[in-house]
């Protein structure tokens, strides 16, 4: 009897047991299906992780560099001429996000470069908020130094530009709030016109305020200028195989009036012949540039003549080398040797 009582409760107890394994199967399985639909309905909604839409990257570029100066005396040097970090992220499809930050040995501290909000990104028509570098100017080149032009014309502002885009024709309309005339004032402006092909682009930039470009500020002030002018920016490249030519003139169409009395009119012309060639299974590109300024005194030199070759050492890794030679206003001389190692990522 004792042992027929035993079955019985053993028995009974792996019932137990066994139901209670098939409750909790039943609650994990349940709980799987939940999350499942809950992944589905997050996709079908576009709710998919953001971690899959935002692309990091970056530019790091190391120069040395031998100067003959305008003196005559010698100079070398070595530096990281470029650190840049960005962060692309699409956050549904009409709504995209840029943050890039910039460090230069010599020049700009680590820091906050553009920062914009795009709507609309990849319609005909889009608007872009923020920090960013006007489309003012094309500053197209293969050397390592930056053009004359992109010295007088480059220009960081925080501003609200609208885009238009249909094939081969775009343009750009924009807003800012400048350095000079009435800075508490959101009145400054400028315009794109352009026409790009794979074997040609050209375009017009119209600016009007030349004077709040970096270049201009960074030279004279922002506080010293007592009336701006407007600038203009006429740019276009060829390219018809292994060649490609790049113009561009960039000029303020007025004088710009400083508090001391002087008036500038600042312009710049650039003329490069560039030539793509095997060398030793390398892809080399050799570059050769005349530019001229007028009315640069103490900005830029008055004529660079330059000459200029990089390879793609590696992959996504280039080798450059310029040699420029520069003629201030006064009619001396500066030569510069320069040597650039730069990487992406």
């Amino acid at each position: 009897m004792g042992n027929c009582a035993f079955k019985k409760k053993t028995g009974l107890l792996a019932i137990v047991i066994t139901a209670l394994v098939g409750m909790t199967a039943n609650a994990q399985s349940g709980e799987m299906d939940d999350v499942k639909a809950r992944l589905a309905k997050l996709e079908a909604g576009g709710g998919k992780s953001i971690m899959s839409s935002v692309e990091f990257g970056g530019v790091v570029e190391f120069e040395g560099q031998i100067t003959d100066e305008y003196d005559g005396d010698t100079h070398s040097d070595i530096s990281v001429a470029t650190v840049e970090l960005f962060v692309d992220a699409a956050i549904n499809p009409h709504v995209e996000t840029h943050v890039s930050f910039l460090y230069e040995e010599d020049g700009a501290e680590f820091d906050v470069d553009e920062a914009t909000i795009t709507l609309a990104k990849g319609e005909m028509l889009s608007l872009t908020l923020g920090q960013l570098y006007l489309p003012f100017g094309s500053f197209e080149t293969a050397l390592i130094n930056d053009t004359l032009a992109l010295e007088i014309g480059e220009t960081l502002q925080t501003a609200m530009v609208a885009n238009y885009e249909n094939n081969a024709v775009s343009g750009a309309f924009y807003l800012f709030d400048g350095d000079v005339n009435r800075p508490e004032n959101v009145e400054s402006w400028g315009f794109r016109l352009a026409y790009a092909t794979e074997q040609f682009n050209a375009g017009l930039d119209v600016i009007s305020s030349i004077a709040d470009t970096d270049g201009m500020v960074g030279t004279f002030g922002a506080d010293d200028v007592d009336e701006s002018a407007e600038g203009i920016s006429l740019h276009t490249s060829i390219n018809q195989g292994d060649l490609t030519v790049i113009i561009e003139y960039l000029a303020a169409l007025d004088a710009v009036e400083l508090s001391s009395g002087l008036e500038v009119e600042p312009e710049a012309v650039q003329l490069e012949v560039d030539y793509a060639a095997q060398v030793n299974k390398y892809d080399v590109t050799f570059a050769l540039a005349l530019q001229t300024t007028d009315e640069a005194n103490g900005l830029l030199p008055e004529e660079r003549f330059s000459i200029g070759a990089s390879a793609e050492i590696f992959k996504v890794t280039t080798l450059g080398v310029e040699l420029s030679f520069d003629e201030d206003y006064n009619g001396d001389d500066k030569k510069a040797l320069i040597f650039q190692l730069a990487t992406e990522f």
